[in-house]
């Protein structure tokens, strides 16, 4: 997106106060003025940090270059690798999830 529409995107979001938005941008100025919680998918559980970007990242102590993989899909929080034991025991199978429901959304303007 160019300047102009971030922009509108921002204002627009901003303007939502009855509801959550969900956003997975790659753009820490962007971030800083959407977020006020990030929430990270850290050893298969969910971790939230109340703040924007930039508290989420001095609270994880990433430097730029890990913020720059993080943003670019290539830097995970996960601190167990694949084959470790898990701490629970057996492994857990989930029951499958059924798809997303059908949704839509208007365009405004």
């Amino acid at each position: 997106l160019d300047e102009e529409s971030v922009a509108w995107l921002s204002e627009y979001i901003l303007s939502i106060t009855s509801s959550s938005v969900m956003v997975i941008p790659h753009e820490p100025k962007f971030l800083n003025k959407i977020c006020t919680h990030v929430v990270a998918y850290v050893d298969k559980k969910l971790e939230y940090t109340e703040g924007n970007f930039d508290k989420f990242a001095e609270k994880k102590g990433l430097s730029r270059e890990q913020i720059d993989s993080m943003l670019s899909g290539n830097l995970s929080f996960d601190t167990k690798k694949e084959g470790d034991e898990d701490d629970e025991g057996d492994a857990k199978v989930a029951a499958p999830v059924a798809g997303p429901p059908k949704l839509t959304f208007p365009i405004p303007g």
